[in-house]
């Protein structure tokens, strides 16, 4: 949480990473054919409340929706007065770290440097250099340009 907020600092009140985001209320009824699948309790047919949150990540507020990133959406079925259950997903096929370390070491190689406001594209090229685990996502990230909203994003 730390390196999170000497990144992109602290907004009260707010998440620290994915802090961008908007939340959507509904109902899931799942169907016959994925009961068949699965014991979950999210297939036995009755409508079933749920809360979606689409977001970007990082732990700017103001971060544009245009820019070249993943999405994320998580969701909270609520199964029984005393139970949830959670998903959460980006659309992108590879996640950008095999090592807890290296999605630590990446919010510390993304701090801005006092006298740009940005990150030192040094410190981003070393990072990329020493660690491989992050080279799909940059890749693909590279390749493939948002989808222009979440509508239209492959989860």
């Amino acid at each position: 949480m730390t390196a999170l907020e000497e990144t992109f600092g602290v907004t009260p009140g707010q998440r620290r990473n994915h802090i961008k985001g908007t939340c959507a209320a509904g109902e899931f009824v799942g169907t016959a054919d994925a009961a068949k699948l699965s014991r979950s309790a999210l297939f036995s047919g009755k409508a079933i409340p749920v809360v979606a949150r689409f977001s970007l990540p990082g732990g700017n507020p103001k971060v544009p929706d245009t820019i070249t990133n993943l999405r994320g959406m998580a969701l909270e079925y609520r199964v029984s007065d005393d139970e949830v259950q959670h998903m959460t997903m980006l659309n992108v096929p590879i996640f950008g770290a095999a090592q807890p370390k290296t999605f630590f070491d990446l919010i510390v190689a993304l701090k801005p440097d006092p006298q740009t406001k940005k990150p030192d594209p040094e410190r981003v090229k070393t990072f990329k250099a020493s660690h491989p685990d992050n080279r799909g996502l940059s890749e693909y990230l590279a390749a493939h340009n948002p989808p222009p909203s979440h509508a239209n994003a492959t989860f």
